[in-house]
């Protein structure tokens, strides 16, 4: 398995390293799963907030993504970065055309002129 981060430094590696913290992946079996926790220290509930807040209006993957394109040095990891950019553009073509049963209609009713 493949592993990058935003930094070179490790994972925090106890509660005492990082105010809070929202961890995200996908099991073996395509179930999205989460943990999160914040630490005790003053300010941490509402640094998790704010995480939570730029999770929410798209302010994480960009710099996830162009983190990881640098990252990616290697023939093989360059094509796995182009495959998941695609892959994520089908997916947002998909979302943006309301498509999320594939034997449902082309153009969903809603969207059709009276």
């Amino acid at each position: 398995m493949q592993t990058f981060s935003q930094s070179s430094e490790p994972l925090p590696s106890d509660d005492n390293e990082c105010s809070c913290f929202f961890n995200t992946y996908v099991n073996l079996e395509g179930d999205i799963c989460f943990s999160c926790g914040w630490s005790e220290e003053e300010g941490s509930i509402d640094n998790l907030a704010e995480l939570m807040f730029k999770l929410s209006i798209g302010k994480i993957i960009p710099l996830a993504l162009n983190n990881l394109r640098e990252q990616s040095i290697d023939d093989d990891s360059k094509l796995d970065f182009d495959l998941l950019i695609d892959k994520i553009s089908e997916l947002m073509i998909m979302s943006s055309e309301n498509i999320d049963d594939p034997d449902g209609p082309l153009i969903p009713p809603t969207r059709l002129a009276p």
